[in-house]
């Protein structure tokens, strides 16, 4: 080959990879794929939480962190062939713990790796309160009159000991501090004064379906379109009609006065500590506060909603992924 030919090869090749170059420089940076569906999240703040998702195409379950409030994700951790519920950190986001159906999965660094234990119970429900955890677990190998008890754990997730005898009946639980909390059943509303050890019938009512605490002394109970209220600590109560005929399914309150109850037809607030309740706006599934006015939300595709009104209204963020997966176990 001539030297007039090798120059022009060499040109060749420079004009192709320049080409390329502008090629790549042209296009559009991609932006962070979406994902499938999160289906569960424990918030530490408005801005800060972990959830479990779905990724598009994927079975496979996923632990995400977010810290722009649900906008973007970066898997943590994912798991293969597990089946998983509910996933709630403890203050500080270092302890924590994912439910799932027939073993729990607890973590100690944030999330980053999880270790399995087996516990005879499908759990729903949890929630920690300092070192303290509670959630309902109905056991999954028992006698046929065997229903959900109280679970309680005293050593950070580690141990996680049933509270009610069987046959049992429990639909709810809550607890204002790790000493004081409640739990209703079949029979009524049950008090306890140390740490889930033993319970107290404080009033006997049927069909219960939620309870909710604001501290050591005020406390509701939904049971059917009607709240019961006590705020001495169960030695007196009163009851409201909420005004609506809808099916609520969960109720929480953050203070004295402020309270929301959900259904799938819409969501009703008090500013009155249940005395009275007014329409707000839904969202696409049970909502969180965190205070008189903020809160959040999961919608069952995968969005997150937030309002800063207390529920009058709500914006909705499509979560993406923030990077790449990073394997787990």
């Amino acid at each position: 080959m001539t030297h007039r030919a090798v120059a022009a090869a060499a040109l060749l090749s420079v004009a192709i990879l320049l080409g390329l170059l502008s090629f790549a420089l042209a296009q559009p940076a991609r932006p962070p794929e979406a994902l499938g569906r999160i289906f569960a999240a424990s918030f530490q703040d408005e801005t800060k939480g972990l959830g479990l998702a779905e990724l598009i195409g994927q079975e496979q379950a996923n632990v995400v962190r977010t810290e722009d409030g649900g906008a973007t994700w970066r898997i943590l951790y994912t798991f293969r062939r597990e089946t998983l519920e509910g996933i709630s950190m403890m203050p500080g986001g270092q302890l924590g713990m994912i439910s799932g159906s027939g073993a729990f999965f607890r973590t100690t660094n944030g999330g980053r790796s999880w270790n399995k234990s087996r516990l005879p119970f499908e759990m729903s429900k949890l929630r920690f309160v300092g070192s303290h955890g509670f959630m309902v677990g109905t056991p999954t190998n028992a006698r046929d009159d065997a229903g959900p008890t109280l679970l309680v754990t005293a050593s950070k997730a580690l141990r996680w000991e049933p509270r009610f005898q069987q046959p049992a009946s429990v639909q709810d639980h809550c607890f204002s501090s790790e000493a004081i909390g409640w739990a209703i059943d079949d029979r009524g509303v049950h008090q306890s004064t140390d740490g889930g050890r033993r319970f107290t019938l404080k009033k006997e009512l049927e069909s219960s379906i939620a309870v909710a605490c604001s501290d050591d002394r005020h406390v509701w109970v939904l049971v059917g379109n009607r709240v019961h209220q006590s705020f001495d600590a169960g030695e007196t109560w009163f009851d409201h009609d909420v005004g609506s005929r809808s099916v609520f399914t969960s109720m929480q309150f953050v203070d004295g006065t402020h309270g929301w109850l959900y259904s799938d037809r819409e969501l009703r607030a008090t500013e009155d500590g249940g005395n009275s309740w007014t329409l707000r706006m839904r969202a696409m599934g049970p909502p969180t506060f965190w205070d008189a006015q903020k809160g959040w939300a999961l919608g069952g595709n995968g969005d997150i909603h937030h309002t800063n009104d207390g529920g009058r209204s709500w914006t909705d963020v499509r979560p993406a992924l923030a990077a790449p997966a990073v394997q787990g176990g």
